[in-house]
């Protein structure tokens, strides 16, 4: 299986992965077993967004979207990630199943082919195709708000001219 999955118990400590979790993490099973799943938050989200993640698994049993998190080797990689609770047979306890996949590359080439969409590869300067999208949206806006995009510029009476 490609994507990682790991089950946490209802405090969010790791109870098992998979190899593929191995894979993409660099953890060891042996490294996070009983451990908060917090180990492998990032920085580049704030501890608010994760948990208010852990909040919306706890009261609707699912939470789903992107969420970074850290490598062993401290490296950022952002996933796809769905959390879905499922009770333990047996126990009756609740348990949430991580289901990951690494998108890094793939938001790294989406932001390249927008850039290269959007600007000039040789001067970085923005090209034709942006200031056209800047230009509709602005259009957009002015008749939004029933304003001009630029003032209105008098225009010279019969004796008013150049001389």
């Amino acid at each position: 299986m490609a994507e990682s999955v790991a089950v946490v118990d209802a405090e969010f400590r790791f109870v098992a992965v998979n190899p593929a979790f191995t894979r993409m993490s660099g953890y060891e099973a042996s490294d996070v077993i009983g451990k908060d799943g917090s180990i492998i938050n990032s920085d580049q989200q704030d501890e608010a967004f994760y948990e208010k993640s852990r909040k919306a698994m706890q009261q609707q049993g699912c939470w789903s979207g992107e969420m970074w998190q850290k490598r062993k080797d401290g490296r950022d990689f952002l996933c796809a990630v769905q959390f879905n609770a499922i009770v333990e047979p047996g126990t009756r306890k609740r348990l949430y199943v991580v289901v990951a996949s690494d998108i890094t590359d793939r938001r790294r080439i989406e932001q390249e082919l927008r850039y290269l969409a959007n600007y000039d590869t040789l001067t970085s300067l923005p090209n034709r195709s942006l200031l056209a999208e800047r230009l509709s949206r602005a259009i957009v806006r002015a008749r939004r708000q029933g304003s001009r995009m630029a003032p209105a510029v008098p225009r010279p009476g019969p004796f008013q001219g150049h001389q």
